[in-house]
């Protein structure tokens, strides 16, 4: 029981750090970045209901969306956000299996100590044909190799467990997903903001300021990927039975009674 709550407390101050970093100047620059690449994705998805699993400032994440009634799941109340939030464990939604057109899990699964449980928790609430985004840190990426040899202000919000997008969809595979598409943002990042900031700056007075976002998204060395995943598992409509009762289409055999002589 001392293990499980220190696991906790330990998963809060990761959210906690993540949403301090998302409001500083290089984390609003990241998120933008993020915005920019999952607003395409997001307009094209339709349904009812979404639910967003996120650290906090992650809220203009869905500025961009169709989706009519979409709320926030998170394990602490997020003061600045006015979408409807649900607090709860990560790994126990308190939501009814298959009943959610579209779920976020935003760097989630990076945050939490048991990633297994909260991606099983997640795609278990995704409704058939519905669609399931991941974003998370690339770990293959320059900038994520080069951590520790940037300057503090440039780095991570926390030494974190980056997951591939490999694994992740093999996971995915298992949980009976089909992998839509892959793609991959921020190249560039943060090298743009630091040395070539005159540069971008140029190439986007040009029309151009999406080079390092877009011209290579299918490369797998971006700072972070975003994974596109629909449900597999086709829904059944239960249909009342059009056949007759077969005892209904005999006829009760004729009894011929004894004759007397």
């Amino acid at each position: 029981m001392a293990g499980y709550n220190q696991q906790k407390v330990n998963s809060r101050q990761r959210f906690e750090n993540f949403d301090n970093w998302l409001t500083s100047r290089i984390g609003q620059v990241w998120l933008n970045t993020e915005i920019e690449c999952l607003n395409p994705v997001l307009e094209s998805i339709f349904g009812i209901f979404s639910g967003v699993c996120t650290g906090g400032s992650g809220s203009a994440l869905l500025e961009k969306s169709l989706i009519h009634y979409p709320f926030f799941v998170s394990p602490y109340t997020i003061n600045h956000s006015a979408v409807n939030q649900m607090v709860c464990d990560l790994c126990c939604w308190p939501v009814e299996s298959q009943s959610l057109d579209l779920v976020v899990l935003h760097h989630t699964l990076e945050l939490v100590t048991r990633p297994h449980f909260l991606l099983r928790e997640a795609t278990r609430t995704v409704s058939p044909e519905g669609k399931l985004v991941i974003i998370g840190v690339n770990p293959w990426s320059l900038y994520y190799c080069l951590q520790y040899m940037l300057v503090k202000q440039y780095r991570l919000w926390d030494r974190i467990p980056a997951i591939s997008a490999r694994r992740l969809t093999d996971w995915l595979t298992l949980l009976g997903y089909r992998i839509e598409n892959i793609c991959y943002g921020a190249h560039g990042f943060p090298f743009q903001d630091m040395f070539f900031k005159k540069i971008f700056k140029k190439k986007s007075q040009h029309g151009l300021s999406g080079y390092f976002r877009y011209d290579f998204s299918r490369l797998p060395v971006g700072a972070f990927y975003i994974i596109i995943a629909s449900r597999e598992e086709s829904g059944m409509i239960p249909l009342k039975s059009c056949w007759r009762p077969i005892r209904k289409r005999f006829k009760r055999p004729t009894v011929i009674g004894p004759t007397t002589g």
